[in-house]
């Protein structure tokens, strides 16, 4: 028990008053000795080591025997101690679609691994922000922006999450109607003279500093009458419709993983909805948080959603702009006790 333990390094206990910043009273065991109330050394050590440039970044969050740290926001991490994190994923901003008929904007590119060394550092921690949707019609949807984990030693890799492109606005000429390359694809703008989708970075076969990428190629009308093509996810490539369907390409769905909280999924990175004429079925957005795309004189696309970099919605003729592509977000998952 506690009074079992007379010294530590050849200090009376009674004299230590913080051992690796715990106050005394708040440990539970030395050397195999019980205490009350302590929570054990871990690897990143409390909310003090790990702070925002914005003030909100970083929110620490208990689920069982680990802590979850989610930036929705760029900010910063402290690491004490080198050592194994259980998991890292990572959401770049998902891209703005694309007006005119347009497409459905990409999801933002997803990284995702288990058992990831993080060296001792400070590291920056940069959120991407969803692209903007765009109201003119000869030009495409903006990129989102990437989210990226650096550490200034370069002691650790770099690790990086592409932007989702942006979807492409339809019925131009030249190659505004083209998706924009991205994590995920932005889908095709209605097509004209020239039109095709972005690509995205793959079904796992490509690699960002350590951690797994996914992300799908938008969706390319077949028919010079269809409507657009979906934005790309991180599980599934845009959809299109056929021409006699007047409908827009269903945006491809997203990953899904418990890193929050054990056995509760979430699912990230969805591709944006592509626009539909009259009649026409307004592409959904995929799983993840893709916007759905708008409906010809009564609805513009939506945007994609905050926190999951979800794509945006496509836009019809004289719809405004396309939908805007969530903001992505960063998860470390790390074991405590």
């Amino acid at each position: 028990m506690a009074n079992n333990v007379k010294k530590v390094n050849g200090i009376a206990i009674a004299s230590i008053a913080k051992i690796n910043g715990q106050n005394d009273s708040d440990l539970a065991k030395l050397n195999g000795e019980e205490f009350t109330g302590f929570t054990p050394p871990v690897m990143f050590q409390s909310a003090a080591d790990f702070s925002t440039s914005t003030g909100d970044g970083a929110g620490a969050i208990d689920d069982t025997n680990y802590k979850v740290i989610k930036y929705e926001s760029s900010g910063f991490l402290k690491v004490s101690t080198g050592g194994s994190v259980a998991a890292i994923l990572m959401v770049a901003g998902g891209g703005g679609s694309g007006t005119n008929w347009g497409g459905g904007g990409g999801a933002g590119g997803l990284l995702y691994g288990t058992n990831i060394t993080l060296n001792a550092g400070n590291y920056t921690i940069t959120v991407g922000a969803g692209g903007a949707g765009t109201n003119s019609s000869g030009t495409p949807g903006n990129n989102g922006a990437n989210s990226v984990i650096s550490e200034a030693s370069t002691a650790s890799p770099t690790k990086t999450a592409l932007g989702g492109g942006g979807g492409g606005s339809g019925a131009v000429s030249g190659s505004g109607d083209h998706g924009q390359d991205g994590g995920s694809g932005g889908g095709s703008g209605k097509p004209n003279n020239d039109w095709g989708a972005g690509t995205g970075v793959g079904d796992g076969t490509t690699t960002s500093g350590d951690l797994t990428a996914y992300g799908f190629a938008g969706g390319t009308p077949t028919e010079f009458y269809g409507m657009g093509g979906g934005g790309g996810g991180a599980s599934q490539a845009g959809q299109v419709r056929t021409s006699a369907d007047n409908g827009g390409g269903d945006g491809g769905d997203g990953k899904a993983y418990d890193i929050v909280e054990e056995g509760t999924d979430v699912t990230y990175a969805g591709g944006g909805g592509a626009a539909a004429n009259s009649g026409g079925t307004r592409g959904a957005g995929g799983a993840g948080g893709g916007g759905q795309g708008g409906l010809y004189s009564s609805a513009a696309g939506a945007d994609g959603t905050d926190g999951l970099g979800g794509g945006g919605g496509g836009s019809p003729y004289l719809g405004g702009a396309g939908g805007d592509g969530g903001n992505g977000i960063v998860i470390i998952r790390y074991q405590f006790q």
